[in-house]
C-alpha cells in the first residue's frame, strides 16, 4: 500500500487514512511525499499514485524501477477499489462497530468482486459463513454510497477543468487578435496604423477588429470603406492614386470635386 509522509507535521499517512488527517488533525493544504519514490503531491494529486515502486525495486541491480504505466490497468482498477473501499470506511463517522467490524475483515483480502452478487458471494465464503447476509450487504451499501459520491466529485472535477481549459482558449484567441503595444509591463493601444502585423504587411483582421472596437454595430459598406481606406493607406496606394489623378489632363479638380474636360 502507497504510504505518504505529511509535509506539514511529519506524519506518516496510508494512503486511505489522508483524507481524515488534513479534515480532523492536520488542518493546513495537503502536502505529502511518498515515502518510496519520494515524489511530491499537493491537493488531491495524492489520488493518482495508486501504487508505488518498493526500496528493493528502486535500488535493484539492474536500476531499473516500476513506472506506472507499466502496471497493467486491471491491476490499476483493483487498486483503486480498495482504496474506495478504505476511504469509505474512513470518511463513514456513524458506521456501527458490528459493520465496521465487517469492513475491516473485508480489507485482509486485494482481489474483491466490484460487483454487488459476486462481492456478497464473495465475503460470505471469505468469512466462512460467520456473518450475517444483510450485514455483508450492508457493507455493500456503505462502499457503494462511497463509490457515488465519489464518481459525482471526479465528474465535477472533469467538468471543471474543461471549462476552465475552455475559458483559457478563447483568453488566448482573444489575446491573439486584439491589437496590443505592451511597453514596460504595460498594454497600451497600438497607435492608429494598428492594421500593421508584425511583419510590416496589412492584417485585415486586425484592422477589422480596431473598427468595430467599442462600436455596438457597423454596416458592412461603412466597415468595408474603412478598412479599404486603411488600407490604401498604409499600402502607399492612396498617395499613387492622388498622384495619378492631378497628372491627369482630361480630368479638373476643384474644391475637391473631379470634372471630365
Amino acid at each position: 500500500m502507497v504510504v505518504f509522509t505529511c509535509n506539514n507535521c511529519g506524519e506518516s499517512l496510508q494512503k486511505p487514512k489522508v483524507e481524515k488527517h488534513y479534515q480532523f488533525s492536520c488542518k493546513r493544504g495537503k502536502n505529502l511525499t511518498c515515502v518510496d519514490c519520494h515524489k511530491d503531491f499537493l491537493g488531491d494529486a495524492y489520488g493518482e499514485h495508486i501504487r508505488c515502486v518498493s526500496e528493493a525495486d528502486r535500488y535493484s541491480a539492474k536500476g531499473s524501477s516500476i513506472k506506472q504505466s507499466e502496471i497493467p490497468k486491471g491491476e490499476q482498477k483493483q487498486q483503486e477499489w480498495m482504496d474506495m473501499i478504505r476511504n469509505s470506511i474512513d470518511n463513514d463517522t456513524k458506521l456501527s462497530k458490528d459493520l465496521r467490524n465487517v469492513l475491516d475483515k473485508i480489507l485482509v483480502n486485494n482481489n474483491l468482486p466490484m460487483k454487488q452478487k459476486p462481492f456478497m458471494n464473495f465475503v460470505f465464503s471469505s468469512l466462512g459463513g460467520r456473518v450475517p447476509k444483510h450485514n455483508i450487504e450492508a457493507a455493500w451499501n456503505v462502499i457503494d454510497n462511497y463509490k457515488k459520491k465519489w464518481l459525482e466529485q471526479k465528474s465535477e472535477a472533469t467538468k471543471r477543468k474543461a471549462e476552465e481549459a475552455a475559458k483559457s482558449e478563447a483568453t488566448s484567441k482573444k489575446a491573439k487578435i486584439e491589437p496590443e503595444v505592451v511597453e514596460n509591463g504595460k498594454s497600451e493601444e497600438a497607435p492608429e496604423e494598428n492594421g500593421v502585423s508584425e511583419g510590416g504587411k496589412f492584417s485585415f483582421e486586425t484592422q477589422i477588429f480596431k473598427e468595430l472596437k467599442g462600436k455596438e454595430n457597423m454596416s458592412v459598406a461603412k466597415l468595408r470603406k474603412a478598412v479599404l481606406k486603411a488600407y490604401l493607406k498604409q499600402s502607399g496606394k492612396e498617395e499613387k492614386f492622388n498622384k495619378k489623378l492631378e497628372s491627369l489632363d482630361t480630368v479638373e479638380i476643384k474644391d475637391g470635386i473631379v470634372t471630365l474636360k
